[in-house]
């Protein structure tokens, strides 16, 4: 059973890593060495970071807009001066709603783990101003996956739900810390060898972001330094004939994120870079795992409105991680603060 594959999908504002894939499926192998998918390496190394890692760094996202300073006369919007319109006069919002979608591309040419794999993430969130430094909220996220697994000529779908609380705090106007924490579940349908079975995936995750912004005039630089641990159960089913017991995956991340941005009277075009390390993963020995490290090279445009609306869209690909990994990221949010 193919397990969904990893997105890091993330919303604009930062420009973090949303988009990179991990797969965190199992597989069992028959004595022929054919194995069906959820146990190889290079699927297991995209589920999370397609699925579970965009909510994480959306939440962040979300937050950092409120949140982070604006030093030197910087244009942000903020919470910290106690308004969140972008001119003299703006009155005090406390609430934020957002949304954003994530559109991955993954897949593998490496002999014995070829795949292909389309992943949607959508993520809903409400958060709310306690004070001039402090915000909380909730999100919702949804994700669908469908793929193929060439290797044994089968075949993947499924879905999953996951809901996550949230906390910032702004430590001074150009750094702010936030955490979240989630879970959920879902079903992966697989199909292998002329058999088919679906099983159940419980999913959990932490995550915690420092985030600073500095203002050099009108331009922007931003970084953020990313810690996420992802565990994943993959329920026992049975595929032809075969019972295949309970599977769990784990995964911890360590993330370095630089940004640039311009800003043009609202709208501000940026230019990332990531560095993502896997600290802890599983793996199956029987398959040669891709790589631990990549760099996340993204481009993207933020808007913003002086009636509490923000927006922006953005395009990632991940870079340098060996065993034939494809990770390509589609990402746009959307928040309206009142």
């Amino acid at each position: 059973m193919v397990r969904m594959m990893r997105l890091l999908a993330l919303v604009a504002i930062l420009g973090v890593p949303g988009a990179e894939v991990w797969a965190q499926s199992t597989h069992v192998c028959s004595q022929s060495s054919n194995c069906l998918a959820s146990d190889n390496s290079s699927i297991k190394s995209t589920d999370t970071q397609s699925i579970i890692l965009p909510q994480a760094f959306a939440i962040s996202n979300a937050v950092v807009t409120r949140m982070n300073g604006s030093s030197d006369g910087g244009p942000f919007a903020l919470v910290s001066p106690g308004i969140t319109g972008m001119a003299a006069g703006a009155v005090a919002r406390t609430s934020n709603i957002w949304a954003s979608y994530g559109n991955v591309s993954a897949g593998s040419g490496q002999a014995g783990s070829n795949f292909g794999a389309t992943i949607n993430n959508y993520t809903v969130g409400y958060d709310y101003a306690f004070s001039t430094r402090l915000v909380a909220g909730l999100s919702l996220a949804y994700s669908d996956n469908r793929g193929t697994t060439n290797f044994n000529n089968g075949s993947f779908n499924g879905d999953s739900t996951v809901a996550a609380p949230y906390l910032s705090y702004e430590l001074d106007k150009h750094w702010s810390i936030d955490a979240s924490a989630g879970w959920g579940s879902g079903h992966q349908t697989t199909k292998t060898f002329g058999s088919q079975a679906t099983g159940g995936v419980d999913r959990n995750f932490a995550a915690a972001n420092l985030n600073g912004i500095y203002w050099f005039g009108l331009g922007q630089l931003a970084t953020r330094f990313s810690l996420l641990n992802a565990n994943e159960k993959l329920n026992s089913y049975t595929l032809g004939g075969v019972f295949v017991p309970d599977v769990k995956n784990r995964l911890t991340q360590a993330a370095a994120m630089a940004r640039y941005g311009y800003w043009f009277d609202g709208i501000m075009p940026y230019a990332s870079l990531t560095f993502t390390s896997d600290l802890d993963r599983t793996v199956n020995p029987v398959f040669q795992a891709p790589g631990r490290n990549a760099w996340i090279p993204k481009i993207g445009v933020d808007l913003f409105s002086k009636r509490g609306i923000s927006g922006g869209v953005s395009y990632s690909s991940e870079q340098g991680r060996s065993g034939s990994v494809k990770n390509d990221v589609f990402l746009a949010n959307v928040s309206f603060r009142f």
